[in-house]
């Protein structure tokens, strides 16, 4: 799904288009394809779940569980998140965000797996088409890793 932009442009291919937040101290895009909306919502804590588990919300009669790559904030306020488009048929995701900024779009080449965090192997860096190194979420894969713990089985 490539988009060609104008003929002798600095960045003439865009490989994808994607959604860029802030988390924590990080700015972290998350691939438009796996953005259903933004929503805001009150969330439960769950002490004794495994890391990256926030909690679990309630958003429009729907049960979704609360996913965090950052430091999980106090769930007596309310939780900004992007709701995931339905990955797995019996649980909803969403992703919390301290903040939503614009929409940028990343260069089909030079994915480079950050080393950095063994422990987030769904994070990748890109390139933005303004140049900028960014943090690319691979949703399938953090996704499949919840999954696989035995959440949304």
């Amino acid at each position: 799904m490539l988009a060609t932009r104008e003929p002798g442009s600095a960045q003439e291919q865009v490989g994808e288009r994607g959604l860029e937040c802030v988390i924590g101290q990080r700015h972290i895009v998350v691939p438009l394809r796996f953005v259903d909306q933004l929503i805001e919502y009150p969330r439960a804590a769950l002490p004794l779940a495994r890391q990256g588990v926030a909690g679990l919300g309630v958003y429009q009669g729907t049960l979704l569980v609360s996913l965090s790559l950052g430091v999980v904030r106090s769930a007596a306020v309310a939780t900004k998140s992007v709701l995931l488009r339905g990955l797995a048929p019996s649980v909803t995701f969403a992703l919390e965000v301290d903040q939503t900024l614009s929409f940028v779009d990343l260069l089909p080449a030079g994915a480079v797996t950050i080393g950095a965090a063994p422990s987030e192997p769904w994070l990748s860096e890109m390139t933005s088409s303004d140049g900028r190194r960014l943090s690319c979420l691979d949703v399938e894969a953090l996704i499949s890793a919840y999954i696989h713990r035995g959440i949304g089985a």
